[in-house]
């Protein structure tokens, strides 16, 4: 019997019933397009992360070519990524004219390797995209010292560790842009927040 590459129905299946509630509340309402629903979800996702601002968008692509259009990411600037992560981690940088250096993984956590990192770091390098992989938490304090030293931006892809904590406080809140996920390799439901610190993006 063939593996199917995804099946959600086992995880479907016991929540059916609020989903038909909720996708039929939506119906009625004819309003398909942000509403009540997803203020309440960005508030939500917000207060659960720690964070003062929770945007839902439409795929997680769109989460960190929104933050990197925010941060001016373009032609010139190079855009620490690592080498084992979503195809989008890096393809946003492309999209906008940047280059994407690919950095090393850490062998035990598949995780960005912060040493190797540090020596592709060069006069064009703009920001440094941690990839908190199959629920790891990056190490954000090193990472932090790394940013403020050069100079840099963080951009987190938690696309796959909504919950996960680093020292007692949720991944998403350390750097100046996240993007999550709720069907990590689909990329739906994916969102952006700004970081609770620093000016706010409109």
């Amino acid at each position: 019997m063939p593996v199917p590459l995804l099946d959600l129905s086992r995880q479907h299946a016991p929540l059916e019933q609020r989903f038909a509630a909720a996708f039929d509340a939506v119906l009625k309402s004819g309003v398909f397009v942000l509403g009540p629903e997803v203020e309440q979800f960005e508030r939500e996702v917000a207060h659960y992360c720690g964070v003062k601002h929770a945007i839902g968008l439409s795929s997680g692509t769109d989460a960190l070519l929104v933050a990197m259009m925010a941060l001016g990411i373009g032609p010139g600037d190079e855009v620490l990524c690592p080498a084992f992560s979503f195809f989008a981690t890096a393809s946003c940088v492309v999209r906008l004219g940047g280059t994407p250096v690919w950095v090393d993984v850490r062998p035990d956590t598949f995780n960005i390797d912060l040493e190797d990192a540090v020596r592709k770091i060069n006069s064009s390098t703009r920001a440094l995209v941690p990839v908190h992989l199959f629920g790891q938490a990056c190490d954000m304090e090193c990472i932090q010292a790394i940013a403020d030293k050069y100079g840099l931006f963080i951009v987190e892809d938690a696309a796959q560790a909504l919950g996960a904590k680093y020292q007692g406080q949720r991944v998403g809140s350390f750097g100046h842009f996240a993007a999550f996920s709720f069907l990590s390799h689909q990329k739906s439901g994916w969102l952006w927040r700004r970081w609770h610190v620093g000016h706010t993006v409109g």
